[in-house]
């Protein structure tokens, strides 16, 4: 092909993938006033657009999602809008219950009565000229003692109402605070997807500028892209507001904290029975009600409209006969209202039917919304993992583009791979929004329930769990020749496409502390969720090389942020192992004790690997020392051999129990995935280790490239 045909091939391309771009600096400003001949030649813009995909696939790496529900309550639960309003009243209330207490009906009365000469009418006459007394009266029922009693119990009785009340109005509080919270960690975090996705079109509407002056592009096409940036950049404008100090200092600190970010929260799967099984012995009885039919038989008694009242007077008095007299006197005063029938039964019952129609109303618009909002959060449920699917798909296409460029393969595009990486970012922007949704939905929900507990109805949904090529939790052993030998970003996605969870990293004795390419890797393996435990490897169980080994792994591991260590300490393969089994483990326990304590002080894991012959105390001491048991069952593929061969080991612990298997060990790899889909449902174990990454590759080339 002719440089002119060429260059007519690459225009052509470039023109073919535009359309696809969305990822770049956004900076929103003019380039430069100057631009030189080679600035717009078509080799130029190819060149400066595959820089650019490098740095993008560079920012590109997943942030880690924590699946503990224990944040979850911790930010559910807590009483953010809890004032002292609860104190107030309770001591209101107590203050007027004391005060009625201490009021027992006893009251101190006086009477003076001056009487006139007589002589307005006629036979008038006078008895006495003057009368005083002072006495003591005691109201035991109506307007006393009882009375006074009573009160005091309705006002205990408006205090347990008034506290159940404040106790919803609580949540209802905590409602209003979360709603705007959970509203702002996700637009927080969708702004930083929208500055992304406007960086992208930045350049793609530079780069099509250019192409419009090369004549590659039409002036329609450039339009549209000016349209979509200032759609994006208007939406980062309106979303900038939740991130406005003002409204963040609106917030509780507890908040604030770092935890509380859109991919710590987990994806929820709410069980409909749990919840309407909770929610109908929540409402079988009202505290309120209850409380309020108390109330109201205590304000009706019948005894309170009757008045007993003893009395005792000290009198004095002037007659006209006998002078000064003074006398004392006792005496009781009885009132019993006469009425024609009495209704407190009726009223009562009526006002019992009043306050459980209300609850039923209640009830029933409270369970209707319920189940309203429920159906809500399944139809955004079902949303997201439409959209998780359509992010995976976006990856696997990326993935693609990378694998040629890797290889120099003329068919690599990085216009087309950048496209599909803004295609994922804008598919990620709405999973943010829908993830908002889906947990203002379940915050509804929770207010809706009086419990405290929002794990008490819910299970964590782990959406890779749903598209997962292989079986089990994988671990990988990695050889220091092959993590020397090829490309960091070919082994990462070699672990990423095998879904390793684990590798157990053989680095090399001549790697003792900073190096580049192991810095690079262990970056790399974390962003992508993916453990390292470094591998220390030797047939001699003790001596002081080994132990310098186990230090200063456990320091690089504790530096580099990598989660464990691994021991593939295999004694038995010393000629001497032979007749001096129990010398030899006597001097493997301690160094594995000592491994453990050092592990322990950097909280990291540590992980063996052992035959399967081992037995009794040995296995039982191994165990407890390890989080986890890599069991040697290589050149062994007949399943029911196997299973025999650890049945001991399963039976020690099933849980810690790794199988390891040689993938030179089968033909290809549908044989040897059949063979780990049997070995993990038969034998119920639930991780295998994969021996080892050189054998891996070739085996999946034996699988394509067939005899």
């Amino acid at each position: 092909m002719s440089c002119e045909n060429k260059i007519l091939a690459l225009g052509r391309m470039l023109i073919l993938s535009l359309n696809l771009v969305l990822f770049t600096n956004v900076s929103g400003q003019r380039g430069p006033k100057e631009v030189s001949r080679d600035s717009l030649s078509l080799e130029a813009i190819s060149e400066r657009v595959g820089t650019f995909l490098n740095e993008q696939i560079a920012l590109a790496n997943p942030v880690k999602t924590v699946n503990d529900t224990a944040l979850l309550r911790l930010l559910f639960d807590s009483q953010y809008g809890e004032t002292n309003q609860n104190l107030a009243f309770q001591q209101f209330y107590d203050a007027q219950a004391r005060a009625l207490r201490g009021d027992i009906g006893l009251n101190l009365v006086g009477n003076y009565t001056e009487n006139f000469n007589p002589g307005v009418l006629e036979n008038e006459d006078l008895s006495f000229y003057r009368r005083a007394y002072l006495g003591l009266d005691w109201n035991l029922l109506s307007g006393g003692w009882y009375t006074n009693y009573r009160k005091a119990k309705v006002l205990e009785k408006e205090k347990e109402i008034q506290m159940a009340t404040m106790a919803l109005q609580s949540k209802d509080a905590n409602y209003l605070y979360l709603q705007n919270y959970i509203t702002y960690v996700f637009k927080l975090e969708k702004l930083k997807k929208l500055n992304q996705r406007r960086t992208v079109l930045s350049e793609q509407l530079r780069t099509a500028r250019q192409l419009y002056f090369l004549r590659y592009t039409t002036w329609e096409d450039v339009l549209d892209l000016q349209s979509k940036w200032l759609e994006v950049d208007a939406m980062r404008n309106n979303d900038k507001v939740y991130y406005d100090p003002m409204l963040k200092d609106a917030f509780p600190p507890v908040m604030l904290e770092e935890s509380f970010v859109p991919n710590f929260l987990p994806i929820l799967d709410i069980d409909p029975a749990k919840m309407i099984a909770l929610f109908n012995k929540e409402n079988e009885s009202s505290p309120i009600k209850d409380l309020e039919l108390e109330k109201f038989q205590l304000e009706h008694n019948k005894w309170q409209e009757w008045s007993v009242k003893p009395y005792f007077r000290y009198n004095f008095m002037v007659t006209p006969q006998k002078g000064d007299v003074t006398y004392s006197s006792l005496g009781l005063s009885v009132s019993v209202p006469i009425k024609s029938g009495s209704k407190r039964r009726d009223a009562e019952e009526a006002k019992r039917k009043i306050l459980t129609n209300d609850e039923d109303m209640s009830t029933f618009g409270s369970g209707s919304e319920l189940l309203n909002n429920y159906y809500e959060y399944q139809f955004k449920k079902t949303q997201f993992i439409s959209f998780y699917f359509k992010k995976l798909k976006a990856e696997e296409k990326i993935r693609k583009e990378i694998v040629k460029r890797d290889l120099g393969l003329e068919s690599f595009s990085p216009l087309h791979a950048i496209a599909l990486m803004d295609e994922k970012i804008s598919i990620e922007v709405e999973l943010i929004d829908i993830k908002k949704d889906m947990y203002l939905k379940f915050l509804k929900i929770y207010s809706l329930l009086k419990s405290s507990n929002p794990n008490s109805f819910i299970s964590v949904i782990h959406p890779e769990e749903l598209v997962r090529r292989y079986q089990g939790d994988r671990y990988l052993y990695v050889w220091s020749d092959d993590f020397k030998s090829r490309p960091i970003s070919e082994t990462i996605a070699y672990l990423i496409n095998s879904e390793i969870s684990v590798v157990l990293l053989s680095v090399g004795s001549d790697i003792k502390g900073d190096d580049p390419r192991l810095d690079a890797f262990v970056s790399q393996c974390n962003a992508n969720n993916i453990k390292i435990q470094l591998m220390i490897g030797t047939k001699e169980p003790k001596g002081d090389a080994l132990i310098s080994s186990i230090t200063s792994k456990v320091e690089l591991a504790a530096r580099l942020g990598i989660q464990g260590i691994h021991l593939d300490v295999e004694p038995h393969t010393l000629p001497a192992y032979r007749g001096n089994q129990e010398a030899i483990m006597a001097d493997y326990l301690p160094t594995l004790a000592y491994a453990r304590g050092l592990v322990d002080s950097a909280r990291l894991a540590l992980t063996v690997s052992i035959p399967v012959n081992w037995e009794g105390d040995l296995l039982e001491q191994v165990y407890d020392l390890s989080d986890k048991v890599m069991l040697m069952a290589y050149e062994e593929t007949n399943l029911t051999d196997l299973l025999r061969r650890i049945s001991e080991e399963l039976s020690t612990n099933s849980q810690k129990s790794v199988v390891a298997l040689s993938a030179s060990d089968f033909s290809d790899r549908l044989a040897f995935e059949t063979f780990i889909q049997k070995l993990i449902r038969e034998g119920k174990i639930n991780a295998v280790a994969l021996h080892d990454l050189g054998r891996l590759i070739q085996l999946d080339n034996r699988s394509v490239y067939k005899p």
